[in-house]
């Protein structure tokens, strides 16, 4: 049973929960299907046990791609809660080559996401949190990432016709560890998470600790500094890029700044800009150099997901796939 103490974090958790869902997501209501894209670990078990408390109905999806011994752990956790809770849960079998990439293994397990999603008519919720978006940021910046470009984690994005959620992003990690404590979620603890293979994780285990031993409350500051930096350039220059590149007149290409056109459509693509080349980019800048001395015939480049960059003319077009 739970005690009084336990009752009242939880209690705040919903609401602020039910708050965040509210402001950021007013199109969602208790009554919309989600599936929850569960993992098992604690991020992801505490979004389960929120989202199961806030809409009906509410599916479990986990991806397995086989790259670790343990994953039967992982599952028989989830298995349970849903048993408990009288879920569906999905198990999802994907099975990739032994030390397959981190990206390769995000690429795989989104699609697996999208045509379960669409198979059941639900939006998709992730655990991404705020220190997530922290490490994204300063995994972008320390990879040389030009200022103008620099992204966070976007709350949703639709993926080939699936909309998909991260409610968690206003929390720290050590907040949903708290709360799954005191409420008595079970998860498991992936032990790859502590892995120094990835940079992710030794910017995750090292470098900002590391600054918040430095300075408490770094995390909080550095996040709100990149936020604001993103939203900074993104009201002035990338709101014109949008808006032009979506008219009928287009974007005039003796105008365009590539870096300000690249965070643009990083922009329109979400979680598929991490699935463009860097051909993209190179045929991109080949385009807008020749065509700003030379008159050339109507060029389309296809981006991830099937949206077009269309050349016409001396302006420049965003065709979105449908």
């Amino acid at each position: 049973m739970l005690s009084l103490q336990s009752l009242g974090l939880l209690m705040a958790l919903l609401k602020f929960f039910k708050k965040k869902l509210k402001d950021c997501f007013p199109n969602l209501n208790g009554s919309t299907p989600v599936c929850v894209a569960c993992s098992g670990g604690v991020d992801s078990m505490v979004l389960l046990d929120l989202t199961r408390q806030t809409f009906s109905p509410v599916q479990i999806c986990y991806v397995d791609h086989k790259q670790r011994k343990d994953t039967h752990l992982e599952k028989e956790i989830i298995s349970t809660y849903a048993k408990n809770h009288a879920l569906v849960f999905h198990r999802l079998e994907i099975p990739l080559k032994p030390n397959a990439s981190e990206a390769w293994m995000r690429k795989m397990r989104y699609e697996a996401l999208i045509q379960l999603a669409k198979s059941q008519n639900t939006v998709v919720f992730t655990a991404h949190h705020a220190d997530d978006n922290l490490e994204t940021y300063l995994f972008k910046l320390l990879r040389g990432t030009h200022p103008q470009t620099l992204k966070g984690i976007s709350e949703q994005v639709e993926m080939f016709g699936v909309r998909f959620y991260r409610p968690l992003l206003g929390f720290m990690k050590q907040e949903l560890t708290q709360w799954a404590i005191q409420n008595q979620i079970p998860w498991y603890e992936d032990q790859t998470n502590v892995s120094q293979k990835y940079a992710r994780n030794q910017i995750r285990k090292n470098l900002i600790p590391h600054l918040e031993n430095f300075r408490p409350g770094a995390r909080r500051r550095l996040l709100s500094f990149f936020s604001e930096l993103e939203k900074l350039h993104a009201n002035t220059v990338l709101e014109d890029y949008s808006q032009e590149l979506q008219s009928k007149e287009g974007l005039k290409i003796n105008n365009i700044e590539f870096f300000s056109l690249k965070n643009t459509l990083d922009i329109f693509l979400g979680e598929l800009s991490h699935s463009t080349k860097k051909s993209h980019w190179e045929n991109v800048k080949r385009q807008l150099g020749l065509r700003k001395i030379q008159k050339l015939p109507l060029k389309k480049l296809q981006f991830p997901g099937g949206s077009i960059l269309r050349f016409q003319g001396n302006a420049l077009f965003w065709d979105k796939t449908l």
